[in-house]
């Protein structure tokens, strides 16, 4: 999904070097966090620590800071999509 997006983004519009830096970043962030929701599903949100307690699952930080790091950058963008 988010290479789909890239590549949608990228063919879309006329980007300076800047942009495809950001672009770039946004992208690999964005396929971070598809990763790390991934790894969720399979585990789920709340997994056991060490003694047996619930904790949330350390991807889930990953999955939210990355989809907001993305999205920051996105916006850098200022391509008027979404």
């Amino acid at each position: 999904m988010a290479r789909e997006l890239c590549k949608r983004i990228a063919s879309t519009f006329v980007l300076d070097e800047q942009h495809v830096a950001l672009l770039t970043d946004a992208c690999l962030l964005r396929q971070r966090a598809e990763q790390a929701r991934q790894q969720i599903n399979v585990e789920g949100i709340i997994i056991p620590d060490d003694k047996g307690r619930p904790m949330q699952n350390p991807p889930c930080v990953v999955e939210q800071q990355s989809l907001a790091l993305s999205a920051r950058l996105r916006k850098q963008l200022d391509l008027g999509e979404e």
